[in-house]
């Protein structure tokens, strides 16, 4: 009798998806973000244990979210891109190494990485400990600057 009712169940489903009526669910997940400069690949994420390339992302996503990573500066993106304080919401595609991304954000408090004298070559470095992102840490504009960091007590 079970037999007979998830047969039924299943057949229903099949009917309805073909409608488009039964829409796949996208579930968000969390990702560890690691950026590697390359001419290669650059863009990674830990997904099912193991180190995968994010080849490009996924015309779903949400571009605010997209821009604002992309225009992460490099006293950031530098230092925190080891997968342990940058983080990617949204769905990992092994298919086509493509991320649908809907949001990200910096765990707090993250390092940076400020020039000391920029006409000084070799350039110097200071490391400075900090719980906020400012304007000056991306390319573009940026409005909600908190938005993009989690504190971790």
């Amino acid at each position: 009798m079970k037999v007979i009712n998830i047969f039924k169940l299943m057949i229903i489903a099949f009917i309805l998806s073909s409608f488009g009526v039964a829409e796949e669910v996208k579930v968000d997940r969390i990702y560890p973000y690691i950026f590697a400069e390359s001419t290669g690949d650059n863009k990674f994420t830990i997904c099912d244990k193991s180190i995968k390339p994010i080849r490009r992302f996924a015309l779903d996503s949400n571009m605010e979210s997209v821009n604002t990573l992309m225009a992460l500066r490099y006293n950031v993106i530098y230092p925190n891109s080891d997968g342990t304080k940058i983080f990617l919401r949204g769905e990992y595609n092994i298919v086509d190494s493509s991320f649908r991304l809907t949001g990200w954000f910096i765990v707090s408090p993250f390092v940076s990485r400020d020039v000391v004298d920029v006409n000084k070559l070799p350039q110097e470095y200071k490391t400075v400990k900090r719980v906020n992102l400012v304007a000056d840490d991306f390319r573009i504009p940026v409005t909600n600057l908190k938005l993009y960091v989690r504190t971790i007590e």
